[in-house]
């Protein structure tokens, strides 16, 4: 799976996010504001990777990862958040990549080629 979604309540972040994927390669890159909309997205199978904002109305992203978990798939999270220093921890514990927001678009990519490889496109 070469597919990428952004979950981010925030549009703007969630379409620049979008944009800095697709210009590196990767297709289809989606994004959904809804976290728990989200969830049967990410369980069907359709993407190689998760990119999720934390703080979002009526769910942690941390916690949408927990209920994609329960549902038995395993895809790669990678959570975001601009307080690292409150959030980092309950992702890595979790087994997940974390990214801090207000940094450069370089540890996304970073991250998502890790991630998928060779896998552009």
């Amino acid at each position: 799976m070469t597919g990428i979604i952004v979950v981010d309540d925030e549009p703007f972040v969630a379409r620049n996010l979008q944009k800095t994927f697709q210009r590196a390669g990767y297709s289809p890159v989606d994004t959904e504001g809804n976290p728990k909309v989200a969830i049967e997205g990410i369980v069907s199978g359709s993407y190689g990777i998760v990119f999720s904002d934390t703080e979002m109305p009526g769910m942690k992203g941390y916690e949408m990862m927990d209920a994609v978990r329960a549902k038995g798939c395993t895809v790669p999270f990678v959570g975001t958040s601009a307080r690292a220093d409150l959030y980092r921890d309950a992702w890595l514990t979790r087994g997940a990549e974390f990214v801090e927001k207000g940094s450069s678009m370089k540890p996304y990519l970073e991250v998502a080629s890790k991630v998928l490889g060779s896998q552009v496109g």
